[in-house]
């Protein structure tokens, strides 16, 4: 009779444990699936624009990101991102106290960028009119900012034109 129960109670264990194996087999494969990366194929990437906001004396610079298609070729995503800017600050973005200091109709034409150096061409509405010292700086200050993203630094290494070259964009108060 001991054999018996002892018999019994070997079965009754393995027929216990044999769920929990399997039970254990489902949680580890379901687990080990969560836990791989996804690979996600995404066609945009972020890029920053800059706005200004005024403040007592002067006005900062400030960084918004923004969305644009993905690519590889800079002069592509340098036009898209200035494309960006020209838009200007967002709703929510005016009511933080950012602006832009772009005329109205103001349109990039293309962005060429080689060894460090860009030409950016605008439409006349980028400086048509044009005036202020602070608002020339805003601008200037705006666009290398801007185009440090594409290893471009500096002012001195950024022209800037109206109309497919036609002539110099005028930047002065």
């Amino acid at each position: 009779m001991a054999k018996k129960k002892e018999n019994n109670l070997s079965l009754w264990w393995t027929l216990a444990i044999i769920p929990l194996v399997l039970l254990g087999i489902w949680v580890y494969t379901t687990t080990s699936q969560l836990k791989k990366p996804s690979v996600i194929q995404s066609n945009t990437q972020s890029v920053l624009v800059y706005y200004v906001v005024p403040t007592e004396t002067d006005f900062d610079f400030v960084a918004v990101e923004r969305i644009v298609p993905k690519t590889n070729a800079i002069n592509e995503l340098a036009l898209a991102t200035i494309q960006e800017w020209i838009k200007g600050p967002t709703e929510g973005q005016r009511s933080q106290g950012m602006s832009s200091p772009l005329n109205d109709g103001v349109v990039v034409n293309s962005v060429n960028i080689d060894n460090g150096q860009a030409i950016i061409d605008f439409n006349n509405n980028f400086d048509t009119p044009m005036g202020g010292s602070a608002r020339v700086v805003a601008i200037s200050g705006s666009i290398e900012r801007l185009m440090k993203q594409f290893e471009v630094d500096g002012m001195a290494n950024i022209a800037l034109t109206i109309n497919n070259g036609e002539r110099d964009a005028v930047l002065e108060p």
